[in-house]
């Protein structure tokens, strides 16, 4: 893929080897000598104005007492020497941060946030130890002592929120049994983590999920204010982006219809929208950065772009339903016979064909890095566009369009800039541009089975 001269540091960040060099140098002058850094991934781009933030995934050995394996670290990359402005506002502001010259590229040391202040206690094993005992279990009615902590970062989103996985072994000083739990918890910026704490509330309180379905929203056990945190319970399962049995993959997809038709009907309080206007929005800020960075895919995203804007003239206004807003494959686990559906976070009030559509886009996205299982995701894509079509009788099918093409571009300009599935992002802008043929006959193929 072409990029864009402006950007030719880009491609010496993405150097797997030279950036575990990088990173063994310096890190150990924050973490301590001895650390061993056994390899270092560079997992995506974000594009921001004036500059490149770069998300690496880092794998540690030889650290004791540090609460996981695998690290995220995102350096921003500037141009023209507007690093180094950077670089000394943050060591300013007591952060720890280390810069390089030649790339003009800053890092934030994990778990150092300006923004998730509490974030590098919620990552201490021997606080975290204590807050357990201390805070957590008595508001919990339980009278626990935890005898260790163990720390997992599952995800961790730069000035945004970080999801971490606690392992504790317990044991009841009543019967003094050892226990082994695990929790996780969402740790975000005070706004954000109250806004997902009502959320949670408003869709337990209006019961989008009905006792008869096998569907699930996992429980919250415990908001701490102080630490900006959300305490889940741990659900261990497989997400439905990882199953591979065509048999359990269909199974699952049959009950999500019922599920989004209740979900969809439910008084749900929720203070955000998202309107076409707003989905046009998203397209239009995509769009630039992909032209910005990487030109030779400004064609075949300036046609796609264009058929999308030409098509949203067609959508007539409609009620707006609660909605996930961020509604796909990985995003819905499988444990047993349940299904549990994550990550509420963009739940807004929104389109009725918003979540089907981009639920149908993640299907195709699997279908190209899965092509041995497209013949299952095309019978999933058209039971799921048979229901909507009963469903739905009066409504506009072109917002299903609508809004099935804004996933497929939006998709297209994430992948663009994942260096592992950069290759994507024609093949997705070209479905874009030839939707409406592939839907033809994906049905047709369906009624054929």
């Amino acid at each position: 893929m072409i990029i864009s001269p402006r950007f030719r540091s880009l491609t010496e960040v993405l150097d797997r080897e030279k950036m575990t060099q990088v990173f063994q140098e310096h890190l150990p002058n924050f973490w301590g000598k001895g650390l061993k850094i056994t390899d270092c991934v560079p997992e995506q781009i974000f594009p921001k104005p004036r500059q490149l933030w770069i998300k690496y995934r880092i794998e540690v050995e030889n650290r004791k007492n540090f609460p996981a394996k695998q690290i995220y670290l995102y350096g921003q990359l500037y141009f023209n020497g507007r690093g180094k402005e950077n670089y000394s506002r943050l060591k300013r502001q007591g952060s720890d941060v280390f810069y390089l010259p030649e790339l003009d590229m800053v890092f934030p040391v994990f778990p150092s946030d300006r923004r998730l202040t509490q974030l590098a206690l919620c990552c201490s094993p021997s606080y975290m130890k204590k807050y357990f005992e201390k805070t957590l279990f008595p508001g919990m009615k339980k009278n626990y002592k935890v005898k260790s902590c163990g720390i997992q970062v599952q995800s961790y989103r730069l000035e945004k929120r970080c999801t971490i996985c606690y392992d504790l072994m317990l044991s009841d000083s009543r019967s003094g049994k050892p226990k082994n739990i695990q929790l996780q918890a969402k740790i975000s910026t005070p706004s954000l983590s109250r806004s997902l704490y009502d959320r949670l509330l408003s869709l337990r309180q209006s019961q989008v999920v009905p006792a008869s379905q096998k569907i699930r929203i996992p429980t919250v056990i415990y908001h701490d204010s102080k630490l900006n945190a959300i305490f889940f319970e741990h659900i261990p399962g497989e997400a439905l982006h990882e199953i591979m049995s065509s048999s359990a993959f269909l199974a699952s997809v049959r009950q999500l219809p019922s599920f989004l038709s209740h979900f969809q009907s439910r008084p749900v309080m929720l203070e955000d929208q998202h309107s076409l206007t707003d989905e046009l929005e998203v397209m239009k800020r995509w769009y630039k950065y992909l032209r910005l960075v990487f030109p030779s895919l400004r064609s075949v995203a300036g046609e796609a772009y264009s058929k999308i804007v030409d098509l949203s003239s067609l959508i007539r206004s409609r009620s707006l339903v609660p909605a996930h807003r961020d509604f796909h494959d990985k995003q819905i686990l499988r444990n047993g016979k349940y299904l549990y559906i994550l990550d509420w976070d963009l739940s807004c009030l929104a389109d009725p064909a918003l979540d089907l559509g981009n639920f149908l886009a993640h299907l195709e996205l699997r279908s190209f890095q899965h092509p041995e299982f497209s013949p299952t995701l095309e019978r999933a894509e058209a039971m799921l566009l048979e229901d909507f079509n009963a469903s739905h009788r009066r409504s506009n099918p072109k917002s299903l369009e609508f809004y099935r093409l804004c996933s497929l571009f939006r998709l297209a300009c994430v992948y663009a800039f994942r260096p592992k599935w950069h290759f994507l992002a024609g093949p997705l802008l070209n479905q874009c541009l030839n939707s409406n043929q592939i839907e033809t006959v994906k049905r047709s193929n369906y009624e054929e089975t």
